[in-house]
């Protein structure tokens, strides 16, 4: 089961051919990744391998707690921001002696669009239950991984999952997978902060890049 969950990326490849929206990069994108990780959700489900009703492995919060720390992973969202443009920046820095602005991922390019919106959080929400409950709170668990070890792989296979955004890619979604998988470890397996904390990071960049869109368009 493990094998089958470590690169959806790989089904993701094979299935963009066959899902293109016309003029639409970004919900073509979260369409193909819906579909994947929906299917994975599902098999999950329907095995009982995700460790649904099992999260004996990570330390349980009481309810102050755990709203507080919803709070804080919406924060950390921003924090995921930050430190994955620091990781590629600093390359920079060091070639030109000047940091770059910030560019978002080029599927985020476009005008607003509520689809879009609604995309990004369905995609965000499937992709936290595949690293973090299918895997973490059920494979590894099952194969009898401790908690880091745990933290440290899932972190690992959600960067290497997006190596075709290049290879900055893989290191900056391993720190974002490291925020998620530490967020699902303290509030005792509940996958809630994790997608509060992967949605809100890319809604900051969806609204990033179509504020920068819409600024550019105006001085034209």
């Amino acid at each position: 089961m493990l094998c089958v969950i470590m690169f959806p990326s790989a089904y993701i490849y094979f299935l963009k051919p066959f899902v293109q929206i016309r003029n639409n990069t970004l919900l073509s994108e979260n369409l193909v990744t819906v579909i994947v990780y929906g299917s994975l959700a599902v098999l999950g489900a329907a095995t009982g391998s995700a460790g649904l009703s099992d999260a004996e492995l990570f330390p349980r919060t009481g309810t102050e707690i755990f709203l507080l720390l919803c709070l804080l992973a919406v924060a950390a969202g921003g924090f995921n921001v930050a430190a994955e443009y620091t990781e590629a920046a600093i390359p920079i820095l060091r070639r030109t002696g000047r940091l770059p602005a910030m560019r978002p991922a080029g599927i985020y390019r476009g005008s607003f669009s509520f689809v879009n919106f609604c995309s990004i959080i369905a995609a965000a929400a499937l992709e936290e239950f595949a690293f973090r409950q299918f895997m973490m709170g059920g494979v590894l668990r099952a194969l009898g991984m401790s908690l880091w070890p745990s933290i440290l792989l899932s972190a690992f296979f959600y960067g290497m999952n997006h190596v075709y955004f290049g290879r900055f890619a893989v290191l900056q979604k391993f720190t974002s997978g490291l925020v998620f998988a530490a967020l699902f470890a303290v509030s005792g397996g509940n996958l809630l902060p994790c997608i509060l904390c992967h949605t809100a990071q890319n809604l900051i960049l969806y609204f990033y890049a179509v504020t920068r869109r819409e600024q550019k368009g105006a001085r034209v």
